[in-house]
């Protein structure tokens, strides 16, 4: 067969052709993934901590509006020493995620964990999240973590606060790979394999086989097949 002989018919004869192998290869594939999904992939566990960052600003005066009595109310209904104090604050949230990030110490105490941070809805509360293979690891390096960041906040920003206000939890199994998945993705790969292997198998093989390739090769029609058969009558190939 050339490729001049392919079209969409004798493509699909091909693929009928061969579709035991196809189906086979693509039920080997299916069970390896089944296998690297269930038992070849690790679990994993996350944990997760929140901290509100206060930002006094650096002079008495300020620090005293943002504890004071409501001197005027927005339209929004809180005090403008309030909500100043709350834009900073936020601000200043967002330079405590550079710090965490460059600081060589945190990058330490994260013993190779994936550590996420990330600002909650634009405010100033930091969520602070560990992702590890092991439940109590992952609760230790999170909660060493969120005890660090207050010290390293308190030597960096003198004129706020940093407060836990969520300790990390004993994380429960939040799963591995997707076993379904991996099962779908190894079935196809394999079922694509069978029909490559079906179309090489077509190009190597260069015998003549049923009448189709005969019409197709001398352009004529078949009338008749002659069996060839040995003396006791059987089919020879």
């Amino acid at each position: 067969m050339s490729l001049q002989d392919l079209n969409f018919f004798t493509i699909f004869k091909i693929i009928v052709r061969h579709l035991p192998l196809i189906i086979l290869l693509a039920a080997i594939g299916g069970g390896f993934g089944y296998y690297q999904g269930v038992y070849n992939t690790r679990p994993t566990y996350t944990s997760t901590g929140i901290v509100m960052i206060q930002n006094y600003n650096d002079t008495a005066e300020n620090y005293a509006n943002s504890r004071s009595e409501v001197l005027y109310t927005t339209p929004s209904g809180m005090s403008s020493s309030v909500t100043n104090n709350l834009n900073m604050s936020a601000r200043l949230a967002e330079e405590c995620l550079i710090l965490f990030q460059v600081d060589p110490e945190f990058s330490k105490l994260t013993f190779g964990a994936a550590v996420g941070y990330a600002i909650i809805d634009e405010s100033r509360f930091i969520r602070l999240s560990v992702t590890t293979n092991n439940s109590e690891k992952t609760k230790e390096i999170c909660n060493n973590l969120l005890t660090y960041s207050r010290k390293l906040f308190t030597d960096s920003f003198p004129e706020g606060d940093l407060k836990i206000i969520q300790p990390a939890s004993t994380p429960g199994y939040s799963g591995g790979s997707n076993t379904r998945s991996k099962m779908q993705t190894y079935a196809l790969i394999a079922a694509a394999i069978g029909i490559i292997l079906s179309f090489l198998h077509e190009f190597i093989d260069s015998t003549i086989k049923p009448d189709e390739d005969l019409s197709a090769k001398y352009n004529v029609p078949v009338l008749a097949e002659i069996l060839n058969l040995d003396a006791t009558g059987k089919k020879r190939k």
